[in-house]
């Protein structure tokens, strides 16, 4: 469900973003992602400490996802893939296969994002660089189905980034696909994360199908 071609309200589409989770969740919707472009507000998650939250002349939203603070703004690309979870549920496993999309979005541009130990996020490490993060993840699960997902920095300003202690990691800070220079907007990284997202999450496994079975895409523009 490709929503950037505007920007985006966070309070409002918070609203549908609970909607289709709610859907997943019940069976009545296949697994749905959103693609967004917000206007500029500051998120918070369950992690937050007091100090790390920035005068509020932006909005400041309270959600339900782990980490700390971060920024969506024009520029970023967020996508919430929202995923009814095979049983047992396994975390961990989806929250690799977000990492991966990102991953394999960002190859083909020369950018080789990186995993932390310890740390959420996709990272770009060059030696001798502080740590940078070029996209932020953040993950909720409820009624057995996932909420929230990645923010991939496409071409942003770091302006609002500088209120605040990105993630609450401040031994590093944050990049784009531009400052790595890929000159993309997030019209032209539409496709390139729909097609991710289908290479890793439109798989057997995450469509509760049992061996031999066949599906069909569901991640659509």
């Amino acid at each position: 469900m490709d929503l950037t071609g505007q920007l985006q309200d966070y309070r409002t589409l918070d609203k549908l973003h609970k909607q289709v989770h709610g859907e997943v969740a019940a069976g009545t919707r296949k697994n749905t992602a959103l693609l967004v472009q917000y206007s500029p507000t500051f998120t918070v998650g369950r992690n937050t400490k007091p100090e790390d939250v920035p005068n509020k002349d932006v909005p400041v939203i309270e959600v339900n996802r782990g980490g700390s603070v971060t920024w969506h703004g024009p520029g970023q690309l967020v996508c919430y893939p929202i995923v009814k979870l095979p049983q047992p549920l396994d975390v961990i496993r989806f929250i690799r296969a977000v990492e991966q999309v990102v991953i394999d979005t960002l190859e083909p541009y020369g950018i080789h994002a990186q995993r932390i130990a310890g740390r959420a996020g996709a990272w770009v490490l060059k030696p001798g660089v502080i740590d940078k993060k070029i996209a932020a993840i953040g993950i909720h699960t409820a009624r057995g189905a996932s909420m929230h997902g990645f923010a991939l920095n496409v071409n942003p300003t770091f302006s609002d980034f500088a209120r605040i202690i990105p993630c609450g990691l401040a031994d590093a800070w944050v990049t784009s696909m531009n400052e790595q220079g890929c000159h993309e907007t997030v019209d032209s990284m539409r496709a390139p994360v729909i097609a991710g997202l289908r290479r890793n999450l439109d798989t057997p496994y995450f469509r509760g199908e049992k061996q031999g079975q066949e599906g069909e895409n569901v991640y659509t523009s």
